[in-house]
């Protein structure tokens, strides 16, 4: 049986998927029950032959190993769905009436109320002084050099770099035609 705090946190599905692995556990436990009355049946008549109690305690142990495996199956798949601290707890507990222990409820309290005492302990980092490393110029990013500002300023260490020529290939002959215009004139030719 499924406890209840477990059911409540599965979701349709994973209930779904546990509710059919339950059928399947009730036929083993079932064949495990019939396997049983045989052999009482049998110890009752006071017969003593080995090759036929031998077979049937076989058949008992398989059932019941199946019938843990199904159990222990049922409990990893239901574990994998559920929240971190529910999980802690439920992974730990052995099965008994309850898939998960009768004693389920109290363990989760008994984790929370760690958890939360835990939370406690720790120390909370003070707000009132909040430390700031010294760089060397205030360079967050020491692992790139600072940028160079062109013109002095705020950088003066920069070395100022030389402009490159200008050429007058295209201003030459906008030049020629506007030293026309402003040229004087000789009207009396």
């Amino acid at each position: 049986m499924l406890n209840p705090e477990i059911s409540e946190s599965l979701s349709s599905f994973h209930k779904k998927r546990d509710d059919s692995l339950v059928i399947f556990q009730r036929q083993v436990e079932t064949a495990i029950t019939a396997s049983g009355i045989a052999l009482t049946i049998l110890m009752n008549r006071a017969v003593d032959d080995e090759s036929l109690f031998s077979p049937l305690w076989d058949v008992g142990k398989s059932l019941v190993a199946l019938h843990c495996d199904l159990s222990r199956y049922r409990k990893k798949a239901i574990c994998d769905v559920l929240p971190g601290p529910l999980r802690s707890v439920a992974g730990k507990v052995l099965p008994s009436e309850f898939l998960f222990g009768d004693e389920l409820r109290t363990l989760i309290k008994d984790q929370q109320g760690i958890s939360s005492f835990a939370k406690d302990l720790v120390p909370k980092p003070s707000t009132s002084h909040i430390y700031q490393p010294s760089t060397l110029n205030n360079r967050l990013n020491s692992k790139r050099p600072a940028p160079v500002k062109k013109g002095g300023g705020a950088f003066s260490t920069a070395k100022s770099r030389k402009q490159a020529p200008r050429y007058k290939t295209h201003q030459g002959n906008r030049s020629y035609r506007s030293n026309q215009h402003n040229r004087p004139q000789n009207r009396h030719q």
